[in-house]
Parts: structure tokens; sequence; C-alpha cells
């Protein structure tokens, strides 16, 4: 450690009178180190940086040569750094700046989040100063994640985490709540939609319906008036079980002359960015509303030792325009859109079997019909009483 305070060099000694010369520095006080014999001439040792000039009358009177192979010690790196100022100087700012950016939020990540909107955690948060690029003061993680555990209606409590310059909000939300049937009450199981009759399960009441039976809308599935026989007595229960349909959805489109797209319209620009430390410092907006990047280059830079980026791209602007279909094109966009609507028809639970598409023509008019055959749940609780 002291010699790196100090300074000191490793030399290389040739000469005749080199075993004389290693004497004399001896007798002469001189600190020696790390000696090492390479042959009868010459050897290699090491001195600090300040006996260095002690040598010279020693090796004029030996007649041996000297050269200095390495140089160590903070004074030589502080005289390297002193021809450097922008190195000198831009490595403290840039661990001040590290060390200030350090100390604020830049990312925040929420996880958890089902049935509770991202939106309004974001809101919640920024009400007690906890937003990108600002420093989180005092115990304000307690008191957020207390606060937003009250507010959140879907939460059954949040946690704060901090780790460096990212927060971390892990939502913990309740299990939703399901409202119970009240079996006390009569009703009937109906059909909520026109529909074949795939599978019936029946955990109450009575099936009245069979596998491959078509059924209309209203039509009772399971009754909950259960009749076993004429000397037994009826009675009346909550009709319960599942029953599977395949339903039939249809959709349709005509064949379109145009379509209207978004195509690039010759005019072109140039946007830049500046990021210091990957953060943006300054990010203007694009100059068109929608557009098309053609290229995208990145060139680093370095400014008081910071690590500075300029991004740059190429943009090409995109405007609507009608374009012309060939007939090709037209049968595909058709069929497109029909089969589009008839999905989106469909219920999220279904379970979709087919999809089939046929063309018609009605005179001038060509139309693509998609019919859409999917297996759901078509069953639905109706009390005694209610229309």
């Amino acid at each position: 450690m002291w010699k790196n305070l100090r300074g000191y060099v490793i030399l290389q000694i040739e000469g005749l009178g080199l075993a004389r010369f290693l004497q004399r520095l001896l007798l002469s006080g001189v600190r020696v180190f790390c000696i090492r014999r390479v042959d009868e001439t010459t050897a290699t040792l090491g001195v600090l940086a300040r006996d260095f000039k002690r040598l010279r009358p020693i090796r004029r009177r030996e007649r041996c040569r000297i050269r200095i192979l390495k140089r160590h010690g903070f004074p030589f790196v502080w005289k390297r750094l002193r021809r450097r100022p922008v190195l000198l100087y831009g490595v403290p700012l840039c661990v001040a700046a590290l060390w200030i950016l350090g100390t604020r939020i830049w990312t925040i990540r929420i996880e958890g989040a089902v049935r509770t909107d991202p939106g309004e955690v974001y809101a919640m948060l920024g009400e007690h100063g906890l937003s990108i690029g600002k420093r989180p003061k005092g115990n304000v993680l307690i008191l957020a994640a207390d606060d937003l555990s009250a507010r959140l209606k879907d939460a059954a409590w949040v946690s704060l985490n901090r780790a460096g310059i990212l927060l971390r909000v892990t939502v913990h939300e309740s299990d939703p709540q399901t409202e119970t049937p009240d079996w006390s009450t009569p009703a009937d199981l109906i059909a909520k939609k026109d529909a074949v009759v795939v599978s019936v399960e029946t955990k109450r009441g009575k099936a009245q319906v069979q596998p491959g039976q078509p059924v209309k809308r209203g039509d009772v599935l399971i009754s909950g008036h259960v009749v076993y026989s004429e000397d037994r007595t009826a009675y009346d229960t909550r009709a319960d079980g599942t029953v599977t349909g395949a339903c039939v959805y249809i959709a349709e489109s005509e064949l379109p002359a145009t379509v209207t797209e978004y195509v690039e319209s010759g005019s072109a620009a140039r946007w830049k960015q500046l990021l210091i430390c990957g953060i943006p410092l300054w990010n203007p907006k694009p100059p068109f509303e929608r557009y098309l990047e053609t290229s995208d280059k990145t060139v680093m830079v370095s400014l008081f030792g910071l690590p500075v980026s300029i991004r740059s791209k190429d943009l090409s602007e995109l405007t609507m325009q009608e374009r012309i279909l060939s007939e090709s094109e037209r049968r595909e966009q058709a069929e497109l859109y029909a089969v589009t609507d008839a999905v989106a028809m469909v219920p999220h639970d279904a379970r979709i079997c087919s999809i089939h598409t046929v063309e018609q023509t009605e005179g001038t008019t060509v139309r693509v019909r998609c019919t859409v055959v999917t297996e759901e749940r078509i069953g639905l609780i109706k009390e005694y009483g209610h229309e």
C-alpha cells in the first residue's frame, strides 16, 4: 500500500559491474525490492520514485545502463490525469450525477393488478409524491401502501418495495364476491338462445331435453318442478346443472371496391432524442401523427465523463388514402370482414368448433357469408312467477 501511495518504478539494470552496482545501492541506503536476476549482466528490481535520482551517480561509476520497465502508484496516475482534465473532473461529476439519479425513482412496476386499473394506481402514487424522477421522503412508502390498500376496492392489501431506481407495487387482490343463490326459491333452467343440445348434466331438478334435441330461446332445459310418480308427492326446487348446446353465428359482408389504409405520403423528417445514462433529457414530439421508421441510429458521446447518447430516426409520414382493390383482394377483404364480424358475436367462454365461409351472388351484389359453430353453456336461471 505505501509503495502505491509514494510511487515506484520497475527497472532493468544491465552492465558488467552489475554486482558492484547492487552492492553500492545497498550501501547508499536506497531501498530495493523485487530483485530478479535475468542473466550474468542483467537484473530487474524495484525502487521508490523518490530514490530514482540517487541511481545516476552509481550508474555512471559502474557504467551500467538503466531502463524503466513500469511505473506504478498514485503520483504517476495523478500526472496522467492532469493532462486529461475532462477525465479528471468528469469522473467525480459522473459519480455525483449517478448518486443523485440513484436517489430518485425512474421505474414503477405494478404487479398483480388484474381487476385493478393501473392508471388509478399511478394517480394515487402521484398524490404521495411517488412518480418518475421524484425522490421519496421519509416513511412515504408505508403511508402510501396503507392508503392504496384502503382505497382500491379490489385490493386486499398493497405492498411497496423500492430497489434503487425501481419501485415495485404489488397489488394483492381479494377474491371476487360471488352471489350465493337462494336455494329456497323454485326456478327453472331455461335456454337463453336457440341451439342444439350437446350434453346435459343435472344436479337439481329434472331434465326436459336430451342430446341432439333442438331448443328455442325460453324453452325449459331443467325443470324445478319434479314429479317422480303418481304415488309420490311432487315438489319444487331450484334447478341446477349444466346444459351445453351447439350455437350458430352468421355474418355477411359485401365485396368492397376500395380500401382505406395508411400509405407513405412522401414527406420525411429526422427526429432526434438526447439521453443521459439512458434517461431521455430532450424528447421532442415526432413531427407526424403517424409515421414509418426508415432508420434508427444511436451515437455515444462523452460529456464531462457522463454517458450521453444521441438517437436519431428518419421518419416517413403515413396518411389515410383510398386504394382500388383487385378482384382477389376484394374477396379476401370481404372474407376477413365476415369472419371478424361473426367471431365478434361469439361469447368469450364459448368453444369454436368450425368456421365456414361461402360466396353468394344476388343480382349484381356479391357477398361472403361466414358461419361459426360453437359449443357453449346455454342455461339461464328463471325463477317461478318472473317473466
